[in-house]
C-alpha cells in the first residue's frame, strides 16, 4: 500500500499527521506500507499554488527544501520528525541545525538548499498535490485516493493492505488519474 502525503513544516495538523506515521510505521506489519513525504510549503515565495503576498520570509521554504535534501539519507525520517516536534520554535538556524545534525553535513544541505534542482523538486511536489485539488495541509493519498489524516482510518486502511475491495477503502472517493513523477 502506498501512502503519500504533502505537509507544510509549520503546520500543527502536519505535526500531528506526522506523529500518526511514525506511530502506523511502527506497528504496520513489515512490507505493508509505503510512506512518500511530500512537500506543499504555505508560503508564496517557493510555492506557486500560493499568493506571493503569503510568506513567512522563507523559513516554510527553507524546511521544505531541507528535508528534499535529506530525502535519501538514513536518518531521513528521524530528521523529519524533530523538525515537526519543534515547529513552534523552527527558525532558519534551528532548521539548519536539525537537517545538519545528521548523515548529512551542513555544507551539503547548504549547496542543496540552494540547488536550483531543488527548487524545481518542490514546484513538482506542488504541482502533484494540485492533481489531487489540494485545498490546504496535510494532503494524504492512499493508492491514489484522499484519505482524512486520521490515524484510526490510516491504520485500518494499512491493516486491510491496500485491498480496494476492504470495507475501509469502499468508503473512500474513487482514485484520481494522476501523471508519474520522478520523486
Amino acid at each position: 500500500m502506498k501512502i503519500v502525503e504533502w505537509t507544510d513544516s509549520k503546520c500543527p495538523h502536519c505535526k500531528a499527521l506526522v506523529e500518526v506515521m511514525s506511530a502506523i510505521k511502527k506497528r504496520a506489519p513489515e512490507g505493508k506500507l509505503s510512506l512518500e513525504a511530500r512537500q506543499y510549503p504555505l508560503d508564496g515565495a517557493c510555492n506557486p499554488g500560493i499568493d506571493p503576498k503569503y510568506t513567512d520570509g522563507g523559513l516554510r521554504c527553507l524546511a521544505a527544501k531541507a528535508q528534499i535534501c535529506l530525502e535519501n539519507a538514513p536518518d531521513y525520517w528521524e530528521l523529519r520528525e524533530k523538525l515537526f516536534a519543534l515547529q513552534s520554535s523552527l527558525t532558519p538556524d534551528t532548521v539548519k541545525e536539525i537537517a545538519s545534525s545528521g548523515s548529512v553535513s551542513r555544507s551539503q544541505l547548504d549547496a542543496c538548499v540552494n540547488s536550483p534542482e531543488t527548487t524545481r523538486r518542490i514546484h513538482e511536489d506542488v504541482v502533484y498535490a494540485q492533481q489531487h485539488d489540494i485545498h490546504g495541509t496535510p494532503l494524504v493519498v492512499v493508492n491514489g485516493r484522499e484519505v482524512p489524516p486520521h490515524m484510526a482510518v490510516l491504520y485500518a486502511l494499512v491493516m486491510a493492505g491496500g485491498d480496494a475491495n476492504a470495507p475501509a477503502f469502499r468508503v473512500l472517493p474513487k482514485p484520481q488519474p494522476t501523471v508519474a513523477h520522478s520523486h
